[in-house]
């Protein structure tokens, strides 16, 4: 009896400290939280028996130490883990189910109220409660689904977002990611005949954006998202608008001149379809980073379309920095104008090639459940490689920079250390990011949710945005950076 309480205690105790690897890592089958509560409340009352059952003091001790730490570390990693049931570390697709399947009202209700659940379990701006505008938001969403004699997985889509959009924040989203979209197949003509779209069914781009901007989370509406751009041609975004597919009408302008075109439902074609009918040959992978050395311009470029620290990134930028040293190249830029982010350690890698003692990182929140964890901000000793480079340092940047590429551009400017070139980001420094990823039960809805509240490393700026020091349109940026490097050198 003693012998069978004791092994009893510790293959439990076992269970709920594998259960939070096995969670987060492998299994796809959502486990509720309060698993750890039942785990943790029959491991205590175990113990009470061996208490009552042993006789020597020491081993009961030993057993109850070990059965406490696994009950905290089982509470902790349930209710404080961000990514308990989250998909942000396990190996399965994002496909949504396609956007017309039709879910039951429990379903649909069902996946709301899961979504609800971890936006206010995770993300900082719930801590303490629930905005109002968010509160009132889903209380008009749950109404709808209730209401609605069709709810189809496009729409449950966009009525979820339409409450997460209410935070502002770019990095915390839920769309459909389906797996087959259908693509307005005469499009690449329209943009091969440079026409831009102006409107569909005689209602202009801008007032069909407005009607429909709480279906997007962003933080600057200039430009607009380019999800919304991209809805614009695919069935399953004019289905979000509400537009009737079975005829659109377009209306693209040309040289000042408007020209109207009218679609049906099977204009629309897949992806594959889509590049069979315009001939359009598949494409040759690039790397996500590449470089440039011009000699004659004493000018070193690094292409970054990705801020993924990897084997390959730290490889070219070695590669990179060798070649700067071996040619004298005295002005190095670094090109974030196509980089939608990733790891922001891609810039602290950066960093150990340049001449710099330290460097200023800034102050965080990280949301663990109830706890809110928050760091200062606070200096960075950097750790130099051989031969830093000590001359000057350009970043170009665009409407496109966001997330860790937008850091990468502010540890430039809010250092220091260089001139930032081009449009300012589209991302606010002082947000939201750290995303944990899920997959609504029942529709597969894609759902992101930041964990951390980043605040500007230059906490006194009025600036709202990482604001260039040379503003220009981002296509004209790599021609200001030759502009102000022909300027400097002549002074």
């Amino acid at each position: 009896m003693k012998k069978t309480l004791v092994i009893t205690t510790i293959i439990i105790d076992i269970l709920l400290c594998t259960l939070i690897p096995l969670n987060t890592r492998i299994l796809t089958t959502n486990i509720p939280e309060y698993i750890s509560i039942i785990l943790g409340t029959i491991i205590l009352l175990l113990n009470i028996l061996i208490w009552i059952k042993l006789k020597k003091t020491k081993n009961k001790i030993i057993i109850s130490i070990m059965s406490l730490i696994t009950v905290l570390f089982g509470l902790f990693g349930t209710y404080c883990n961000p990514y308990w049931n989250s998909i942000t570390y396990k190996n399965v697709s994002l496909y949504t189910k396609s956007y017309n399947t039709i879910l039951t009202k429990k379903e649909a209700l069902e996946d709301l109220e899961y979504a609800m659940k971890y936006l206010k379990k995770l993300h900082p701006a719930l801590l303490k409660k629930v905005p109002p505008e968010i509160e009132e938001q889903y209380e008009i969403v749950r109404n709808n689904i209730e209401t609605k004699n069709t709810i189809t997985v496009n729409y449950l889509a966009k009525e979820i977002e339409s409450i997460f959009s209410k935070l502002g924040d770019a990095h915390t989203e839920v769309s459909g990611y389906y797996k087959d979209y259908h693509v307005l197949k005469e499009m690449s003509k329209h943009n091969k005949n440079k026409e831009v779209m102006t409107k569909i069914n005689n209602i202009t781009i801008k007032d069909i954006f407005e009607q429909n901007k709480q279906y997007y989370s962003f933080e600057t509406e200039i430009p607009v998202p380019n999800q919304f751009e991209n809805d614009l041609i695919l069935l399953e975004g004019l289905d979000k608008f509400g537009i009737n597919t079975k005829e659109i009408k377009y209306t693209f302008e040309q040289n000042s001149k408007e020209k109207e075109y009218t679609y049906k439902k099977e204009d629309f074609i897949t992806q594959e379809e889509y590049n069979i009918y315009n001939n359009i040959e598949p494409q040759p992978q690039k790397s996500f980073v590449t470089y440039e050395i011009d000699e004659e311009n004493n000018l070193a470029i690094l292409y970054l379309d990705e801020c993924n620290n990897n084997k390959e990134y730290k490889r070219v930028l070695k590669e990179f920095f060798t070649k700067v040293n071996e040619n004298n190249i005295e002005n190095v830029a670094v090109d974030l104008r196509y980089n939608g982010g990733g790891s922001s350690s891609v810039a602290t890698e950066f960093l150990k090639y340049i001449d710099v003692d330290q460097y200023d990182e800034w102050a965080a929140e990280w949301r663990l459940g109830p706890i809110n964890l928050k760091t200062k901000k606070h200096s960075i000793k950097n750790k130099k490689n051989k031969n830093p480079f000590n001359g000057n340092i350009y970043v170009l940047t665009s409407t496109d920079t966001f997330s860790a590429a937008m850091d990468f551009a502010m540890y430039i400017k809010d250092n220091n250390l260089g001139t930032i070139i081009g449009e300012a980001s589209s991302n606010d420094p002082n947000s939201y990011g750290m995303v944990s990823q899920f997959k609504l039960p029942h529709s597969g809805i894609y759902m992101q949710i930041s964990t951390k509240k980043w605040y500007r490393i230059n906490e006194k700026t009025e600036e709202k945005f990482i604001e260039p020091d040379i503003k220009c349109e981002s296509k004209e940026a790599i021609f200001k950076l030759y502009d102000k490097i022909k300027s400097t050198s002549e002074n």
